[in-house]
């Protein structure tokens, strides 16, 4: 089933089918991204949103595909890079299938928390909500909602060229320590105080509270980095997620949504 949703004048699309009474695996968006132009010319600030737009309807569709090469043709040369020097995988050539596989799994998970379990059938849409520039236009990040929802995490692109292109996180430069924002949950129902890699004193309201929070991305095994969370003097190092909460607090302690 194709479900439109209409963003920035253009209309972008992505359909997800699941299984009667469960959550299902994501089944392959049908169709590709249909475009529509407001009347008029269009300015060059709704031309930058209608190619990130496009951009960011093939990360998803070629990641629910786990398509290498419709992946290559969007990511950035940074994304590539790294995706080519880290990983488990000791055969270079399988390093991009591994990647796809991990993030279709992070983004399958994220949509079955979004969507309603007891739905016959459901379409995912994908709505690029907001867009920020730097001031030079080498970056741009997205907010993108689903399913109506917003995402707890901006999509980053860098500009090559004329384009944009996929990045997913802020620029990183493993020659310098970085910070990325994290996501942070709490479950417990009393307020928790934790730390992450050079930040400390964090407080968090009783459950459902989340915190976006900046830490230094100090785990590089995966291919965003990651940083090392605290809590009750417990210590665990967590993958970034992509799509959502990094860490949840549990009884006090820091638990992983992927661990480093």
């Amino acid at each position: 089933m194709l479900h439109i949703t209409r963003s920035f004048g253009f209309w972008f699309i992505v359909g997800l089918t699941s299984a009667c009474g469960a959550p299902s695996e994501l089944a392959p968006p049908s169709g590709d991204a249909l475009f529509e132009a407001t009347a008029g010319a269009p300015s060059a600030d709704a031309e930058v949103s209608a190619q990130i737009g496009k951009q960011l309807f093939e990360l998803v569709q070629s990641i629910v595909t786990e398509d290498e090469s419709r992946f290559r043709a969007i990511a950035s040369a940074e994304l590539l890079s790294r995706i080519a020097s880290r990983g488990p995988a000791a055969d270079s050539n399988r390093k991009l299938s591994q990647f796809l596989a991990r993030e279709r799994y992070k983004l399958n998970r994220e949509l079955t928390r979004l969507q309603s379990p007891a739905s016959a059938q459901a379409t995912l849409s994908v709505e690029l909500e907001a867009l920020e520039r730097s001031a030079d236009g080498s970056t741009a990040s997205a907010s993108v909602r689903v399913n109506g929802r917003l995402l707890s995490k901006p999509l980053y692109l860098l500009r090559e060229g004329r384009e944009y292109r996929v990045n997913i996180v802020a620029p990183r430069s493993d020659a310098a320590a970085t910070t990325s924002s994290y996501r942070v949950q709490n479950d417990d129902p009393v307020i928790r105080a934790f730390s992450c890699s050079g930040y400390g004193g964090y407080l968090i309201g009783v459950h459902p509270s989340q915190r976006s929070l900046p830490c230094l991305d100090s785990c590089h095994y995966w291919w965003f980095d990651g940083t090392t969370f605290e809590a009750l003097g417990s210590f665990t190092d967590c993958d970034y997620n992509t799509w959502g909460v990094d860490m949840y607090i549990r009884d006090g302690y820091p638990v992983c949504s992927d661990p480093c």
